[in-house]
């Protein structure tokens, strides 16, 4: 702990922190796609896009955000992109101090999803977690977090694929609150 009562004391650790949740919740997923058979992996999102974005928004909650649109950082240099099994990604941070509507966004009653993607201009979204102050971001919540995620992309595509009509797989954007 730091003199502060902060776990996390400087910016710089907190981003190390939440970018090695990131690849915890990434290791999860993907331990857990490696028990589908190939077409079951191919139709998960995280693994079928390209290049994923990750965004961690300091809001009135921690939101930690995927997509496979292209967006614009807050400046500075490009983020690193680390890779598990295929997975590329790149982690962005952004508070109130880079985004100022950030802070306007609502608590757990508001509709802070919608709010928070207008507000990165993120259009398409592959999963949003919500952690409330205080809120687990351990390597423990990661792993439980990234293997639900797998399994509820993996049943959507099931889904998907066992209606009449569907001739793709459609997997929408997954949400998971956080205690």
């Amino acid at each position: 702990m730091t003199a502060a009562g902060s776990a996390v004391g400087r910016p710089e650790d907190a981003r190390a922190h939440l970018r090695a949740f990131v690849f915890a919740l990434h290791q999860a997923y993907c331990d857990a796609a490696a028990a589908l058979p190939s077409a079951g992996r191919a139709a998960l999102p995280l693994l079928a896009a390209e290049q994923v974005t990750v965004v961690v928004a300091a809001a009135r909650q921690l939101h930690v955000l995927a997509t496979a649109d292209q967006i614009g950082g807050p400046g500075g240099p490009e983020p690193p992109t680390d890779q598990i099994d295929g997975l590329r990604w790149s982690v962005r941070f952004y508070d109130p101090v880079v985004l100022p509507e950030l802070g306007r966004i609502g608590g757990p009653d508001d509709p802070a999803a919608a709010q928070l993607r207008q507000a990165l201009g993120v259009g398409s979204v592959l999963y949003h977690l919500s952690v409330a102050p205080g809120g687990g971001l351990g390597p423990h919540h990661a792993m439980h977090a990234g293997t639900g995620l797998a399994n509820q992309h993996a049943a959507q595509a099931r889904a998907s694929l066992s209606r009449p009509d569907s001739s793709a797989v459609v997997a929408g954007p997954a949400r998971m609150a956080r205690p």
